[in-house]
């Protein structure tokens, strides 16, 4: 996705304007208001000359960039946006090798696979040098599954690339490839490596900065590079991981005794997001250090429980699962050969019932700290409980076939006897326990 270093003779053209409005958008990189005034030049060129196709694709790299969600890619409309004028462009030029390459990027971000590849394939028949055909191949390798082939890619780019842009785009593919192949240092290499060249851009000290939360559990490193990105430009996926490395930060300090230290670091996290620190913290990296703030949140008085009810009626709302302390009166207990099942409802099956289920080994760590067995521990007791909450689809099974009958349950995992916050007396009347929650759960 670039301005116009790379016209070959055989492609139309730039005007002026055009050429001006490329370079603001190449820029641009998070650091400027260069937007408007790119639009203002393609405006200008198109009323000289309607018929512009490096007009139209630049009008599609306006719209991958000028309306990003929180974590600073394209949102639906504008990617329809830019396919209708990258089209427009080849409608106008169909030798226009540079917009199928162009093309080919923004059906990748769309998930049109196969119609990407074609694209591509179209722009390296037509023939350019424009290394955005590697990169963005690379981008649609790696959604392929092709990963070796994509690291390829990347890396011969970044190798024989002077020009900045091109140099950061094939950088950051080498880091997702690092990331999913659990090459971590490696990764933290190349982000210290982008940092000796491109230090002023926003979006790299963001990614930066979510690494160092998410994967190195650093989080003064993680509140360093969000603050240097927010310096930069305010966009919302850097507010979000420096929230969420404040409130994780303020959560340890919390629990080691260090009370008065740590409030300024709440304070400064609430004032970022308008949302609750389990939203945020979850948003940015979830896992086990979502269940830690919310254990330092409920325990400091700054988070009150929800009712199970509330936490069917979130997790109705939240496919991935929704975060936070939940009050359960258990009602009955099962089990089957991995998990112990503590319920609300006499009837596991009534969609008003929440389900907690303790895997074998929370169970049995927290019935041997507590003393007992787990389920004559669980039965008739009130749980102070964090984690996730997920409903899940449960199938009837005949001779281990799904029949097509199915229900619905809400489920609450516990891996760590940890998410247990409070376990008391209860009130109400209790079922006995049962040998197997049911034969159809997971």
């Amino acid at each position: 996705m670039d301005g116009h270093a790379f016209t070959t003779p055989s492609e139309p053209q730039p005007e002026p304007e055009v050429i001006r409005a490329a370079a603001l958008i190449d820029a641009w990189e998070g650091s400027g208001g260069y937007l408007e005034s790119a639009r203002a030049e393609l405006e200008t060129a198109l009323k000289r000359n309607p018929k512009s196709a490096t007009a139209y694709r630049e009008y599609a790299r306006y719209y991958l960039v000028s309306e990003p969600d929180i974590s600073g890619q394209p949102v639906l409309g504008s990617l329809d946006a830019a396919l209708m004028s990258v089209d427009r462009a080849i409608e106008l030029a169909p030798g226009f090798a540079r917009a199928y390459v162009l093309r080919g990027h923004v059906l990748t971000l769309m998930g049109r696979l196969d119609q990407a590849d074609a694209a591509l394939d179209k722009a390296d028949a037509i023939g350019t040098d424009d290394p955005w055909l590697a990169l963005n191949r690379a981008r649609l390798r790696m959604r392929q599954g092709k990963l070796t082939e994509a690291s390829e890619l990347c890396r011969d780019v970044s190798g024989r690339s002077q020009v900045r842009r091109i140099r950061l785009s094939a950088d950051e593919c080498l880091v997702d490839f690092y990331e999913a192949t659990g090459q971590f240092q490696r990764m933290d290499d190349t982000y210290r490596h982008m940092l000796t060249y491109a230090s002023d851009s926003a979006w790299m000290r963001g990614n930066y900065s979510g690494y160092l939360l998410c994967v190195k559990s650093d989080e003064a490193g993680a509140v360093r590079e969000a603050r240097a990105a927010l310096a930069i430009m305010d966009y919302g996926n850097a507010r979000f991981l420096l929230a969420s490395a404040l409130y994780r930060s303020w959560a340890t300090q919390w629990e080691a005794g260090r009370q008065e230290q740590a409030q300024p670091l709440l304070d400064e996290a609430r004032g970022l997001i308008d949302a609750s620190p389990a939203q945020v913290v979850a948003a940015s990296c979830g896992g086990k250090k979502v269940v830690a703030a919310l254990r330092a949140l409920y325990r400091s008085g700054q988070l009150h429980p929800q009712p199970a009810i509330d936490a069917i009626a979130l997790a109705a709302t939240r496919r991935d699962g929704a975060p936070g302390v939940f009050e359960v009166h258990v009602r009955g207990t099962g089990s089957d050969e991995e998990f112990v099942y503590a319920n609300t409802m006499a009837d596991y099956r009534d969609p008003a019932s929440l389900t907690i289920s303790f895997t074998n080994e929370a169970a049995q760590a927290l019935a041997k700290s507590r003393g007992g067995v787990a389920r004559e521990l669980l039965m008739d007791k009130r749980l102070v409980v964090a984690g996730f909450v997920r409903r899940q689809r449960i199938d009837f099974l005949r001779e281990g076939r799904p029949t097509g009958r199915y229900y619905y349950q809400t489920h609450l995992s516990v891996t760590d006897p940890e998410q247990v916050l409070e376990l008391g007396t209860s009130t109400g009347v209790s079922v006995p326990a049962t040998t197997n929650q049911d034969s159809a759960l997971p």
